[in-house]
């Protein structure tokens, strides 16, 4: 861990100098090596620690049942702006969940932290592999460490082999893998996993609660982007190369409102002028929240703020999900399904290969390389018949329920404080 924590230090000390002069990347760094935990509450815990949005979303079954399961109070770390603010909205009503920023590794401020916890169980999901962190909780007594949902993707199964005699030391303080598929379980176990803590479930993004949005807010939301009898095209979670291609399928559509809700919402300005270019008047979703008049007329409409795709989706028609026409890996496929749409994607799908696989070979997704094949498959989808589309979506569905219920009765056996159970994962 010497050569873990010098090789961390001289990375932070690079980021500061490179962030000099730079405020909002200078504010990152000083919020996260900053935080500290003095004021949590002392007791048991599940401390649960995810990177992003799309981490948080999917994990939201999961928290909701160990809040039910589970008499203990819960401290959630994420890594990112836009995290933070979509788990403090999630979680606003709960008095048992602490949202903190994970402080990037840092061993005295994960201890400040641990120092508040008469047990520990430490949930990381996906591929949070934190060294200090995991090190830290291990070392404590009353503690476990599970890694949830996890997956090795191509490219981190090869960097990781490169590490493994590092690796392999840090994967066996872990107690429970319950990884997405039976590739991730082998690449896991040759990684230096132990074979009888890894458990292939499956993959919990696809056991999701489908609660329909409410036709109150649908109703509002419509009223916002006034159609005017359009089709609705939302284009979810787009990255930095995505927006032109989506506005070139766009343009071979008729009767059409685009929606476009970036991954970073703070790069609407230049996909204002994006749009502006390629021809097309635009208004944000912000500004039409006040005169949604100004909606009749515009071509796209630019969400400029998180926490709104969910609604959009059960709203459209089309639905078009991001980080998957540029080499980025994909973002959620679910939630446009959760809906009852037949998702649109790219071929960038290393982060969702398993569940992409499964929407094309039950024919409920569509994959698009270019701007005329994203246009081609719209109007596919749009002809689909309707009842037969639902069928097979929530045939899906069905195939998938339960997997979170498993992990949380898997978990429950992990000793923990006063909990009473064998060591046991599975």
């Amino acid at each position: 861990m010497k050569f873990y924590n010098l090789f961390r230090f001289g990375i932070i000390s690079l980021l500061k100098a490179l962030f000099f002069g730079k405020k909002e990347k200078r504010e990152f760094l000083k919020n996260r090596l900053a935080q500290r935990f003095d004021e949590l509450p002392e007791g048991d815990y599940i401390w649960l620690h995810c990177a992003s949005v799309g981490e948080i979303n999917l994990s939201e079954t999961l928290v909701r049942l160990l809040l039910e399961d589970r008499n203990k109070k819960f401290l959630f770390t994420c890594v990112t702006d836009t995290g933070m603010q979509l788990a403090r909205e999630k979680y606003r009503d709960c008095d048992r969940v602490a949202i903190r920023y994970f402080p990037l590794d840092d061993e005295e401020l994960i201890e400040n932290a641990l120092s508040k916890m008469d047990s520990c169980l430490l949930l990381l999901i996906e591929t949070e592999l934190w060294p200090n962190l995991i090190t830290c909780v291990h070392r404590r007594a009353n503690t476990a460490v599970a890694l949830i949902n996890g997956r090795i993707s191509d490219r981190s199964f090869g960097r990781y082999r490169i590490i493994k005699f590092f690796l392999r030391k840090i994967l066996d303080k872990i107690d429970c893998y319950y990884m997405q598929s039976l590739q991730d379980a082998e690449r896991i176990i040759r990684l230096g996993a132990k074979p009888d803590r890894v458990f292939p479930l499956g993959n919990i993004k696809f056991d999701v609660r489908r609660d329909p949005v409410p036709e109150e807010i649908l109703e509002k939301y419509r009223e916002i982007l006034a159609p005017e009898g359009r089709k609705i095209l939302v284009a979810g979670s787009t990255r930095r190369g995505e927006n032109e291609v989506v506005l070139d399928a766009f343009g071979m559509l008729s009767d059409t409102l685009l929606v476009i809700a970036p991954r970073h919402p703070e790069n609407t300005g230049k996909i204002e002028g994006i749009i502006g270019k390629k021809g097309y008047s635009c208004e944000r979703f912000s500004v039409l929240e006040k005169e949604p008049e100004t909606g009749k007329s515009c071509d796209v409409v630019l969400i400029d703020s998180i926490g709104k795709l969910r609604i959009l989706y059960a709203l459209c028609d089309l639905a078009f999900v991001g980080g998957t026409l540029v080499n980025i890996g994909g973002h959620s496929l679910l939630e446009p399904l959760c809906y009852g749409k037949k998702p649109l994607f790219g071929p960038y799908l290393q982060n969702v290969r398993d569940i992409s696989r499964e929407i094309l070979s039950r024919h409920i997704g569509c994959l698009v390389r270019n701007a005329a094949e994203f246009a081609e498959a719209a109007g596919k989808i749009l002809a689909a018949d309707a009842a037969e589309t639902e069928k097979a979506i929530d045939a899906f569905f069905e195939a998938h329920k339960d997997i979170t219920r498993k992990i949380v009765d898997g978990l429950r056996t992990i000793p923990l404080g006063g909990d009473q159970h064998g060591k046991n994962c599975s």
